[in-house]
């Protein structure tokens, strides 16, 4: 299972069932709603950015996809001193993005890439 997609070993380990047939035992099986709303919650893409920006600051995301763009940043919340968070609900997909101070200076080095259902932690340079 190593490899294998976060939420394709939730469906089997979810969804498999000793009545059901196919491959994986998911043929045209409706997952129960408790375990859809956990698997959309397992999907959640969590940013998380550990520095100290000073008093009076604060992060922001652009990127691409996932609802980002590159033309406006949407605030992080500080969850404590030197740690910023921004959970992404449901990105469907890979995405890039960048962290801002202010939305206006931009981070150094790469975009950052994240996909359903990770947890990133970054410690941007600015």
């Amino acid at each position: 299972m190593r490899g294998t997609p976060k939420w394709e070993r939730l469906a089997k380990l979810e969804f498999a069932s000793p009545g059901l047939t196919g491959v994986g035992g998911l043929d045209n099986a409706r997952p129960p709603e408790r375990a859809r709303r956990r698997l959309a919650k397992d999907l959640a893409t969590t940013i998380l950015a550990k520095i100290d920006v000073g008093y009076g600051n604060n992060l922001y995301i652009r990127g691409s996809g996932a609802g980002l763009t590159w033309n406006k940043g949407i605030p992080m919340h500080q969850v404590k001193n030197g740690e910023w968070v921004m959970i992404v609900s449901d990105p469907h997909e890979n995405f890039a993005f960048k962290v801002l101070l202010n939305d206006k200076v931009w981070s150094e080095g790469s975009d950052y890439v994240a996909a359903p259902g990770d947890l990133v932690s970054i410690t941007p340079k600015f």
